[in-house]
Formats: C-alpha cells, sequence, structure tokens
C-alpha cells in the first residue's frame, strides 16, 4: 500500500502547511500560513506543483510594482515610452503607456507586455516579419508560379474518396477526376469505375507535377 503523504510543516514559496483540512471530495487540502500573517486552505497539488506560492499577496505586490514602477524613457524592442497613458484598461490591473515605435507610430501598451517581452513595436515587426517570410517562400517553395508545397499535401480529412483531386458525383455515380495548377482547375474526365479516375490523376501529376517536383 502507497504511504500517505504528509506535507506538514513544509514551505511552499511564502506558505507553510499547517495541517490538513477535511473535504468532501477527492481533492486534498491543506490550512496554510503565509509570510504576510493570513492563513488560507489550498490544495495539495497546486502546492506540491508550485502553482500556489502565497495567500494571494505576491500577486499583490506584483501588480502594486507594475503601477507604481515608472517605466518613462525607457526602451523596449522598438518602443520608446513616453509617458504613462491616461487610459484603464478595465480588466488588467496594470499601468498604460504610451510609447513612440521607431516607425514613428505611437501606441499604448501594459506594463506587463513591455516587461515580459511580449510587446516590442506597434505591430511593424510583426509585418516587416511576415513580408521576409513570404519572400524567404517565394524564393525556396515556389517555382515556375506553383507554390510547390501544395502538390506533396495529403488529401484532406473530409474527402470522400481519399484520393485527391478524385470525387465521386452523386447524382450521376460517376467519378470526376481534376487536376488545380497555377489557380487553373483541369477537367481529367467522368468515370464509371474509382480505379480509372484514380489513373487518370496519376497521369494528369506524372505531366504537371513531376517536371516541378524533380529538381526541388
Amino acid at each position: 500500500m502507497r504511504k500517505r503523504i504528509d506535507i506538514t510543516g513544509q514551505r511552499f514559496g511564502r506558505l507553510v502547511a499547517i495541517q490538513e483540512v477535511p473535504t468532501t471530495d477527492h481533492i486534498r487540502r491543506y490550512l496554510c500560513q503565509c509570510n504576510c500573517g493570513r492563513q488560507k486552505v489550498v490544495r495539495m497539488d497546486l502546492l506540491r506543483t508550485g502553482r500556489t506560492k502565497s495567500c494571494g499577496c505576491l500577486n499583490r505586490e506584483i501588480t502594486s510594482r507594475r503601477l507604481t514602477r515608472n517605466l518613462t524613457g525607457q526602451r523596449f524592442g522598438r518602443l520608446t515610452v513616453l509617458h504613462r497613458s491616461a487610459k484603464h484598461h478595465p480588466s488588467q490591473n496594470d499601468a498604460v503607456w504610451t510609447c513612440r515605435c521607431d516607425c514613428g507610430n505611437h501606441v499604448d501598451v501594459l506594463s506587463r507586455y513591455l516587461l515580459n517581452g511580449e510587446t516590442k513595436s506597434c505591430g511593424c515587426w510583426k509585418v516587416e516579419h511576415g513580408k521576409r517570410l513570404r519572400a524567404y517562400e517565394e524564393r525556396k517553395y515556389r517555382k515556375n508560379g506553383v507554390y510547390l508545397p501544395a502538390l506533396r499535401r495529403k488529401v484532406r480529412a473530409d474527402s470522400g474518396t481519399g484520393v485527391k483531386g478524385v470525387s465521386l458525383d452523386k447524382r450521376t455515380g460517376r467519378y470526376r477526376a481534376t487536376l488545380t495548377i497555377r489557380r487553373h482547375r483541369h477537367y481529367l474526365g467522368s468515370f464509371r469505375r474509382f480505379e480509372d479516375a484514380v489513373q487518370a490523376r496519376k497521369v494528369a501529376e506524372e505531366k504537371y507535377y513531376r517536371p516541378l517536383l524533380r529538381d526541388s
């Protein structure tokens, strides 16, 4: 039989487990003493995993530091803090700062996003990065106007036949074969047998896809 774990007297951040308290469910809880003098009942698993380290005072202190810390003049990525904004985010206990981006735009940012590095520009960096990424993909993955990874994609999960470019016309009961390249759909024919439609698709892939994929 597994020995029952007892954490009485152990410290978890600012909390010391005093005693286990009765519970009506299967989740074990302990009455804890916080360094600030308050007591709080906390789930044992939250204590042991480090998800709860105080009665709540730690979060309040962190929030207070964010509200009182003066970031004016400091630089975060492309942003320079100009002054504290008069705006207040209703769902956040953080100061809002007006910043000037290197591109010239002004933006209001919560202090937490500046301090944790989540926001480093007015959004221009993401736009520039997206352009560079698209340009890289064009150079590396596009050939003669064709995006090569699209040719290698597997059949979609909602395909009715399990074969790319082959579909069943429920009205006629026949199988249609098509192939799309450079945004143009080639109609390959209508077939009574599924195998014939698959073969027509394979022949078309050899004709249109193979020359592009051969040297990629």
